[in-house]
């Protein structure tokens, strides 16, 4: 056609040209049906369109069958999660270009509209259906969900970040120690009985303090038996007193005084 474009110098011209050497298997069909669709009936002539669109056409029919089917499986899959409803309609939009389906049908409307519903967030599609006026073509479907899209994440932007999605801080009270001897259970005359006996306040046996009570350190090998045994003097217990650090004098100190308070009280009374 480049050679003789003297000849074939009119859009018509050209595509009478193209359309006279489709003469086998699917070009012919699709030759009768494109001048059975161009034939106007009060006139009897053939309405051909511009060139682009004649090829933009034909192209379109022979267009090979995988890619309208990848551009349906895209669009079965559509899902939004995260899209706004705007970028899922353009999205939504495009597949369904790609696919060549229109909506000048009620059948296609329908179809439309049940698979658009597919690609929309759950909570979007119960938002549109119980709406004041449910709409019933695809296009005011794309309106409503748009727009109640952008309410409502206006509405989240104008509350803020949830509070549910605050860190959690789990706070745990501290642990106590199992082997801690509990003063506090006892009454001041216990522990002035058991004093007296020169007896532990832990097992309220004699012959050791609560700090060496076995009970406390009965796994603890490289205490001797015999130590645990013992007789308690008052010159060994004044050793072994001189023996202990800081924190464990403190603590028997504390507790002799809370004896000597006791029996303050008790003669007053």
């Amino acid at each position: 056609m480049g050679i003789n474009k003297d000849i074939y110098d009119t859009e018509p011209k050209r595509i009478v040209f193209i359309l006279s050497y489709m003469q086998e298997g699917n070009t012919v069909i699709w030759k009768q049906q494109f001048v059975q669709n161009k034939l106007n009936l009060d006139t009897g002539d053939i309405d051909l369109p511009t060139y682009k669109e004649f090829i933009d056409e034909f192209q379109k029919a022979f267009k090979p069958e995988e890619e309208d089917i990848d551009a349906l499986d895209k669009l079965k899959m559509l899902r939004q999660k995260n899209l706004t409803a705007e970028q899922l309609v353009t999205k939504f939009k495009l597949l369904v270009g790609e696919v060549g389906m229109s909506n000048d049908s009620n059948t296609a409307n329908k179809l439309l509209i049940e698979m658009f519903k597919e690609a929309l967030n759950p909570a979007l599609v119960q938002k549109i259906i119980q709406s004041e006026k449910r709409p019933t073509k695809i296009e005011e479907w794309y309106d409503k969900a748009m727009s109640f899209d952008r309410s409502y994440r206006l509405a989240m932007a104008i509350k803020g970040p949830s509070k549910l999605n605050a860190r959690f801080i789990p706070k745990f009270a501290p642990r106590k120690d199992p082997f801690a001897m509990d003063i506090n259970v006892m009454t001041t005359k216990e522990q002035t009985s058991l004093m007296k006996k020169g007896a532990c306040f832990r097992c309220k046996q004699t012959g050791h303090l609560a700090v060496d009570c076995p009970q406390k350190k009965r796994n603890n090998p490289f205490i001797p038996k015999e130590l645990l045994k013992k007789k308690w003097t008052a010159k060994d217990l004044h050793a072994h007193i001189r023996e202990l650090n800081m924190e464990q004098r403190e603590e028997l100190a504390n507790l002799a005084m809370g004896d000597q308070e006791e029996d303050t009280n008790t003669e007053d009374f």
